[in-house]
């Protein structure tokens, strides 16, 4: 087996000595040993990893993130791969939209405002979704889109008019005291709901109405109906997790 002495693997993945010390001091990338005099050496697996981490690192991905997610018993490195391929594939096409809008630009052809910026910003569903990757598990959200996939159209659009009849439901009793039998009850058709996503149980869900309250992105989406009820959501979830 091929081994690497830290300032070798430094050069052969282009990065300094100084960030391989730091990755062994946080527990994102250890070395595979030390020889007798207490240099570190690094072995294929150690090599493997500081591979996905980069890739991560790419991708923006903090540090205690990429640890988290490759420690997880969850993520082997098929399936982290294959999520990083999808993850630079979208960001490629991303830069390709991107150089198009620089080039229309450079040659001064018109384009209308929405079109200079159509290869900016993150859709919200990807935003939601690498949230629940990074909170609930690659595999869990993984086996939830799934399933979704699996849905036919009319199931789809009859899951999202549910999910959008909740929100206006419970944006009528904003007014009324959040333990109200009626505010709960929809916060019951709510929990159901989300259950058809992730496989969560009660803190899951108390997470989520946290998120809801502090999280820009559900914060407009929610506020969208009616203003403050991403505030009104996570204190009913409260109130119904307690009971």
């Amino acid at each position: 087996m091929e081994s690497y002495s830290v300032s070798q693997l430094a050069d052969l993945a282009g990065v300094s000595v100084r960030t391989l010390h730091h990755y062994d001091r946080i527990g994102l990338l250890e070395p595979g040993g030390r020889t007798t005099a207490g240099y570190r050496w690094y072995g294929s697996v150690e090599v493997a990893r500081l591979q996905q981490i980069l890739f991560f690192r790419e991708l923006d991905f903090p540090l205690e993130d990429i640890r988290r997610i490759l420690d997880s018993p969850a993520c082997s490195p098929a399936v982290v791969l294959k999520d990083q391929q999808r993850l630079i594939r979208e960001r490629i096409a991303r830069l390709r939209q991107q150089e198009k809008i620089i080039t229309a630009t450079l040659e001064e052809k018109t384009m209308s405002d929405r079109e200079k910026f159509a290869g900016f910003g993150e859709s919200v569903h990807e935003k939601y979704r690498q949230e629940a990757r990074r909170k609930y598990g690659v595999q869990t959200v993984d086996a939830s889109e799934a399933e979704i996939t699996a849905w036919s159209d009319g199931e789809k659009a009859s899951v999202w008019k549910e999910g959008k009849d909740i929100a206006r439901e419970l944006t009528g009793l904003m007014d009324g005291p959040t333990d109200a039998p009626e505010a709960l009850e929809i916060k019951n058709g709510q929990y159901d709901f989300f259950r058809r996503f992730l496989d969560c149980d009660n803190e899951a869900f108390r997470g989520m109405g946290k998120l809801y309250a502090e999280d820009e992105q559900f914060t407009a989406f929610y506020d969208n109906y009616a203003k403050g009820l991403a505030g009104f959501f996570k204190q009913v979830i409260d109130v119904y997790v307690k009971k």
